[in-house]
């Protein structure tokens, strides 16, 4: 199961179930586009609104909807839909992509409305407990006029990581929007005997205000330090110690396609053992303020 990034469309492309494609309308800024879903040989099949590919280990899911004036309410029946097929099941990541993310002002701002909606979602689901339940995730733009969601699942109980310098992102006060964005800073997963952590779409945010101005460096500088600090939750006491047989990748969102080359100079001083795996797409980020937010999976030995 791939992902391929930079396509002119939103498309299934798939010639077998083992060679699946999911072509994804992001530019892409570097050499590298296409992603690989963690899953063995796999199943499809169709579930309501979701395409499912499942292994016995994991499961991943896709969907897309227009996106229409009442966004939250289009996030809240995506999310109760994805409730109802992951039941029984942990989530462990989640991928959100949203056309016109920052249009709108105030509370009527398109994320917020999407994040509005995914919200009451998880209320409605699963009650006060619905904090334990929010997976890494990450939201940004996508060009076109559909919503997309994409997540992964399995049966393995997972851990979820916080970052001790920012706020969670669930407890975000009220100026960020009616309601907080749902996802972990990081989820942690034991399976097949491996340590899989997936981080979540990190920027330059401290406490839960937004860092640096209009300086990348900056930004990418803040943004890499909490990669690194929640990496570091996710490891469960195993200290710093570094597997040799560990894989990472990560893809690094810009919301300015002139700032890739400053990125990528950064990055590959930064994180040189994942330089080679790092796919750039040009996108627009959660904060009209912010440059740049990248994520990270890990699949340790």
């Amino acid at each position: 199961m791939f992902i391929r990034y930079g396509c002119r469309h939103i498309q299934i492309q798939s010639e077998s179930e083992q060679s699946t494609e999911l072509n994804l309308p992001l530019p892409v800024l570097g050499k590298q586009h296409v992603e690989k879903v963690p899953l063995q040989s796999s199943r499809y099949r169709k579930e309501g609104p979701f395409h499912l590919w499942e292994d016995g280990n994991l499961l991943f899911g896709f969907t897309r909807a227009q996106l229409t004036t009442t966004d939250s309410k289009v996030s809240q029946e995506l999310y109760q839909e994805l409730f109802k097929i992951t039941k029984g099941t942990f989530l462990y990541r989640a991928w959100n992509y949203l056309p016109q993310l920052n249009s709108g002002e105030g509370d009527s701002e398109c994320y917020k409305q999407f994040c509005e909606g995914r919200s009451s979602a998880f209320h409605k689901v699963f009650g006060e407990n619905e904090f334990t339940y929010m997976p890494a995730g990450t939201c940004v733009g996508i060009g076109g006029n559909e919503v997309v969601v994409c997540f992964l699942a399995g049966s393995q109980s997972p851990d979820h990581h916080e970052n001790p310098n920012q706020v969670p992102a669930y407890r975000y006060p009220r100026q960020y929007g009616p309601k907080s964005p749902s996802f972990a800073r990081a989820t942690s997963v034991h399976l097949n005997n491996r340590h899989c952590r997936f981080i979540s779409g990190t920027a330059a945010v401290l406490g839960h205000e937004s860092q640096g101005g209009s300086d990348l460096q900056r930004q990418l500088e803040i943004t890499c330090d909490n990669l690194e600090l929640v990496a570091k939750q996710t490891l469960n006491g195993q200290g710093e110690r570094k597997d040799t047989g560990s894989k990472g990748n990560g893809k690094v969102y810009l919301r300015r396609s002139t700032d890739f080359e400053e990125a990528r100079s950064y990055l590959e001083k930064r994180f040189p053992e994942i330089a080679d795996s790092i796919i750039y797409l040009r996108s627009d980020i959660c904060r009209k303020e912010l440059l740049v937010e990248i994520e990270l999976s890990f699949i340790d030995s």
